[in-house]
């Protein structure tokens, strides 16, 4: 079967719209907004990067590329790179190869664009094989990171600093006899043994 493979336009949108119940949700309102929020109103594209099979003028496959603003570096220079994501076949065309003419149409028009690199942070492991099978190198896995903020109550972060005072307390009475600190250690070890009393 002969496939055309196309970039997304407009007149494309309700057979997109078909098939984005077998990928989100079963809500067409649901997905119109997320097809509009992800990818017509993308901030970091200027327009939508969705690659189309067509059958007969038909949509029956699509393969998204999501922009996305990433960070990196020491200067923390920011660069906006497309990440692969939303793909979906027709039930009735799965198994005809038609994962790797998207993919391939959708290299050629990015590299065409002058873009380098693609991201995909999401494949499944069929995806991910038939990744490896086209080309797309593995960095790695990615594990979850996160950093608890400890919220410190008044009283804990006054116990945790009145903690300290023996230790400077300890070390102004020990420099207290050297000449050029002798003024400075006493206005530590008066402060300290006010703070001690409270």
């Amino acid at each position: 079967m002969a496939y055309e493979i196309v970039r997304y336009r407009p007149e494309f949108k309700e057979g997109v719209l078909k098939l984005l119940p077998r990928l989100w949700s079963q809500n067409p309102a649901v997905n119109a907004a997320c097809l509009e929020w992800k990818h017509e109103r993308n901030p970091y594209q200027s327009e939508p990067l969705l690659y189309l099979a067509l059958d007969s003028g038909r949509v029956v496959g699509m393969r998204g590329m999501c922009g996305a603003r990433w960070e990196a570096g020491v200067s923390r220079r920011e660069f906006d790179i497309p990440c692969a994501c939303d793909l979906v076949v027709a039930p009735d065309h799965t198994n005809r190869g038609l994962i790797s003419k998207i993919m391939r149409f959708a290299f050629d028009d990015l590299n065409k664009r002058g873009t380098e690199y693609v991201f995909n942070l999401s494949a499944n492991p069929i995806t991910f094989l038939n990744s490896l099978a086209m080309g797309w190198r593995s960095i790695g896995p990615l594990q979850k990171v996160s950093r608890k903020i400890i919220r410190e109550t008044h009283a804990a972060r006054l116990r945790r600093l009145l903690g300290r005072l023996p230790t400077a307390l300890s070390f102004a009475r020990s420099v207290k006899n050297l000449p050029f600190i002798r003024g400075y250690a006493q206005t530590i070890t008066s402060a300290s043994a006010a703070d001690a009393e409270i």
